[in-house]
């Protein structure tokens, strides 16, 4: 008699361990699943499904075990949840909203046309050279806005910083951008079309990282960064799609064609004859 009650204690620990250890994994997968990669409103029926297997599992356990759920697991689903409402809150905390730099030659690869616009984009244009490259050869747009080396505007810059040298490491990086885009000019014929580059007169104080904003703009995305002033370790970054965020989408495309009705089409400093064919 005692060997069956033993059996049926031992049986219930073990469906009750089981459950905690289930539900302990599924949390952890879905704190590192949202550091790793941020859930969003696009993915929130998965983290939902979790959320849900989760309490199932709680539930479990402390029928089984006819206990209270441990202060550590509380801890844990308490936690997701804060994940939950930090995406469904209308105003989410900036740490919802702000993004990494993005990794761009997915989108330059796909999109038809492409608009680049900063102080000088030189890393920018110098970490997806072949992407760009490529998207000329393919026939496709490509739009880039710069500063105008010729113009105020690279003081201005200077001063915007506020740093002694700022003026020259400007031109600097303007020159190094220019070398890049002649370079692309050398390397195939067809960027006589399809590259096309203007120059501001002034330094924009956002830059813009636009793919297909003139076509069906439910495939278009944008990539804004706020540009600081003074000295900033980062500036910060954010995402629109027309989707979800139509008047600022709308906003920014606009903006982009905006300056660049101000800009000055840069030609580059090549004779047509050495352009590679």
């Amino acid at each position: 008699m005692n060997g069956h009650k033993n059996k049926k204690v031992s049986i219930k620990h073990i469906l009750g361990i089981s459950s905690d250890v289930i539900t302990i994994l599924l949390a952890i997968y879905v704190v590192i699943r949202h550091q790793i990669n941020p859930y969003t409103l696009d993915n929130l029926g998965n983290l939902l499904s979790i959320l849900i297997a989760i309490i199932a599992c709680l539930a479990t356990s402390s029928l089984i075990q006819n206990s209270n759920i441990s202060g550590e697991l509380l801890k844990i689903i308490n936690n997701t949840f804060d994940v939950v409402s930090s995406r469904l809150d209308p105003n989410p905390s900036s740490k919802a909203f702000f993004i990494n730099k993005p990794e761009l030659q997915k989108y330059i690869h796909s999109a038809k046309k492409i608009y680049l616009c900063g102080v000088n984009l030189t890393n920018t244009i110098e970490d997806n050279l072949r992407s760009i490259q490529n998207a000329v050869n393919d026939g496709r747009e490509v739009y880039i806005l710069i500063i105008d080396p010729d113009t105020t505007a690279l003081e201005v810059a200077g001063r915007r910083t506020n740093t002694e040298g700022q003026k020259n490491y400007y031109k600097t990086k303007l020159s190094t951008t220019i070398d890049l885009l002649e370079n692309i000019y050398l390397c195939n014929h067809k960027a006589a079309k399809k590259l096309h580059v203007g120059l501001l007169p002034y330094p924009p104080s956002f830059g813009i990282l636009g793919f297909d904003l003139d076509g069906d703009p439910k495939n278009g995305k944008i990539f804004v960064e706020i540009y600081f002033h003074k000295i900033g370790d980062q500036s910060p970054r954010f995402e629109l799609s027309y989707i979800k965020d139509e008047s600022w989408y709308v906003h920014f495309s606009e903006q982009f064609t905006k300056m660049w009705s101000d800009a000055r089409i840069w030609t580059p400093a090549i004779p047509l004859s050495s352009l590679k064919r």
